[in-house]
């Protein structure tokens, strides 16, 4: 290979080997439609960077049908802002509506302004009040 061929070569491997750097950036998040942030069960625990305006979405498995669910008891509102309802996707889709069926639900904030904060989510029956949660998971979240 001709020197010119070798420099397109290793353009090529760096541009490649930045564009990995750059998505890699917050853990193993994935990116979804819209630029959204996608995470799981697997990036509780770690640390998420984001643009302000960009939406965090957070996918955990569920069952409603049991009264639990994935609740935020912590964030600060100025940083991220929880936007909508919390949504269910039965894992029993294409079924129709199975009674008892678990799932997943799924959690958008919306990223406000720089800064920094820890997300609580509790996985938990918001009437008993008494008792703690099944689970507890957090996320540090940097908008930057």
């Amino acid at each position: 290979m001709k020197a010119r061929g070798w420099t397109r070569f290793w353009f090529l491997v760096v541009l490649l080997a930045l564009a990995a750097l750059v998505a890699g950036c917050g853990g193993s998040a994935s990116a979804g439609p819209a630029g959204e942030v996608v995470l799981d069960r697997e990036d509780m625990g770690e640390r998420v960077v984001l643009q302000e305006g960009q939406t965090l979405v957070i996918t955990l498995e569920a069952n409603p049908s049991t009264g639990y669910r994935w609740d935020v008891v912590d964030a600060e509102g100025q940083v991220v802002a929880q936007a909508g309802e919390p949504e269910f996707q039965s894992s029993a889709e294409g079924q129709g509506n199975v009674v008892g069926a678990s799932g997943i639900q799924v959690l958008r904030f919306e990223a406000k302004q720089t800064g920094t904060t820890t997300l609580a989510l509790v996985y938990h029956r918001p009437w008993e009040t008494d008792v703690e949660p099944l689970e507890t998971l957090t996320v540090e979240v940097e908008v930057r």
